[in-house]
């Protein structure tokens, strides 16, 4: 790692924020030390970083990827294209990127390399159906940085690799996986990412209904709509209404699944996803005829 490189982030960064180094110092250290660690001649203890750059709104893992990763806006730039594309499902094109990126020195620290072989896992099984490469991918890049406490891309890794399992209706194996992530995510001391727990919420639910557990899946979707709520994410909500729509239909309360899979359309229609606004649709048209036949 070339940690020279901290200094100078640390000034374009106060310098995007236009801040001088005195605001920047206030409450942390002299104005002094603060110049000295932009010009290189000192290197910040971790506490000093850390507020730092709580001061200047980013991570400390920030400055730490930057010594790392000399193109680390380049990087950035990829991770959040593959990350638009999964959201959308457009599984080739992140396998384009994966299968070009995967020998750019840029992605050869241990941590680009575990994206890139957990996102080739991804697309080797949607595009091709192999479960086992997946799953052998998936492995390899969680064994690059596991250890007894668990990071969000490895709950992210270990999150995919239950949903290869729920796909492939194997649900007795998919549940531990679950259960996983959300043990060491309750565990963790500052809950900053909420949209990797409703994630697993919402899988989880999925693969309780297929078991047939239909009021424990109604529970973890409530868990995940809370969840939004309290942090104000729309991240995977429709999702959580819709399932817990599904469930409540299937539990024979035939209003209330309406009004979920109402919400759930709301939500699709906010994001702009019409796919899933027309296929709810579809369902919630279906269930008022029902009810119409029924009278």
């Amino acid at each position: 790692m070339d940690f020279s490189k901290i200094g100078h982030n640390i000034r374009e960064l106060r310098k995007k924020m236009n801040i001088s180094q005195a605001d920047l110092a206030d409450g942390i250290c002299t104005q002094a030390q603060i110049s000295k660690i932009e010009n290189g001649c000192v290197y910040p203890l971790s506490t000093t970083l850390y507020m730092i750059a709580n001061k200047l709104g980013v991570d400390i893992n920030y400055f730490f990827d930057i010594c790392e990763t000399p193109r680390l806006d380049y990087v950035t730039d990829v991770i959040e294209l593959i990350r638009d594309y999964l959201r959308n499902r457009e599984y080739e094109k992140v396998y384009n990127i994966v299968k070009a990126e995967r020998n750019n020195p840029l992605f050869q620290t241990v941590r680009n390399k575990q994206f890139l072989l957990w996102n080739e896992g991804i697309c080797v099984f949607r595009i091709h159906q192999d479960k086992e490469k997946a799953l052998m991918l998936m492995k390899k890049a969680l064994s690059l940085t596991l250890n007894s406490v668990y990071s969000i891309r490895e709950m992210e890794i270990i999150n995919s690799i239950g949903n290869v399992y729920t796909s492939t209706s194997e649900y007795h194996k998919a549940i531990p996986y679950y259960n996983q992530v959300i043990e060491q995510y309750k565990a963790l001391p500052v809950k900053k990412n909420v949209e990797i727990i409703n994630r697993v919420y919402y899988n989880y639910a999925r693969c309780l209904t297929f078991t047939g557990k239909l009021e424990d899946s109604v529970y973890y979707c409530d868990q995940g709509i809370k969840n939004c709520v309290y942090y104000e994410s729309m991240h995977t909500l429709g999702e959580l209404f819709y399932q817990k729509g599904v469930n409540l239909q299937q539990l024979e309360q035939i209003d209330a699944a309406i009004s979920y899979l109402q919400k759930a359309t709301y939500i699709f229609d906010l994001q702009h996803n019409m796919k899933y606004v027309e296929e709810v649709e579809l369902e919630i048209a279906a269930l008022l005829s029902g009810k119409e036949d029924t009278n």
